[in-house]
């Protein structure tokens, strides 16, 4: 309890260093953290019910977290209409990304044209696809289960 309690006193502080940092522009990204401050404040609500009358002086900072926190949430909403821009890290990050950590030999681009290939459907420039729809159709279907008679069955 004593943990939570100090990580409760210190969250209005954090909070109002946080309107200082945060500064970038990408647009889904202040969507996504406006859902996890509102998490966080159901959450805190949560705690605070749950503590008992012996507990008055955590519900108080408990409380005052919270709202702390309902006042970022309100302020992330306010700064919405002015974050516009995309988020990401690029396709040449991404593609350093494929090569150096996934050791993946194909570029983000290239692995695009392969995935629309494959949605594109069976054409005659896809002989595996073709090849391996053949071999599915040639398949025998595997024979229908058979039941056992109602009184044959071990007891």
């Amino acid at each position: 309890m004593r943990r939570k309690w100090r990580r409760a006193s210190g969250r209005s502080a954090l909070l109002r260093q946080a309107r200082g940092n945060l500064t970038g522009d990408g647009r889904d990204l202040w969507v996504f953290g406006l859902g996890a401050i509102r998490d966080q404040s159901a959450d805190l609500e949560r705690f605070a019910q749950r503590l008992d009358a012996d507990h008055a002086t955590l519900r108080a900072r408990v409380s005052e977290a919270k709202r702390a926190t309902d006042e970022f949430a309100s302020w992330i909403e306010g700064q919405l209409p002015r974050k516009t821009g995309p988020s990401g890290v690029g396709v040449e990050h991404y593609d350093w990304y494929l090569r150096n950590v996934h050791l993946v030999p194909y570029t983000w681009r290239e692995q695009l044209v392969l995935v629309e290939r494959e949605l594109a459907g069976p054409t005659p420039s896809s002989p595996w696809r073709n090849s391996a729809i053949a071999t599915c159709r040639r398949r025998s279907p595997s024979p229908a289960p058979t039941s056992t008679p109602r009184g044959s069955l071990p007891r």
